[in-house]
């Protein structure tokens, strides 16, 4: 993980957690009534409430031609659902 990309995760104040594919279904396989199309990913999702909700598309995160960009867009949608 990249330096820069690891100091503003770390600065985030909400947990964050990476998951391959697998093991995201399998997440959601073990919670039923959340979200179960997460397809396409890439795409950032986000636990509330014991729900599981579609945060970032993969076309949002393929429109971010830099690590910047993404860390601009981040902090934009958080404010959407943590006023």
């Amino acid at each position: 993980m990249k330096d820069e990309w690891k100091a503003f995760i770390d600065k985030l104040k909400i947990p964050v957690e990476f998951l391959h594919r697998d093991e995201f279904l399998r997440k959601l396989k073990s919670h039923p009534h959340n979200m179960m199309n997460a397809n396409p990913i890439p795409a950032v999702f986000l636990a509330k409430g014991g729900k599981i909700s579609l945060f970032i598309t993969q076309n949002e995160i393929n429109e971010c031609k830099t690590l910047k960009d993404l860390m601009n867009l981040i902090p934009k949608k958080l404010v959407s659902v943590h006023p």
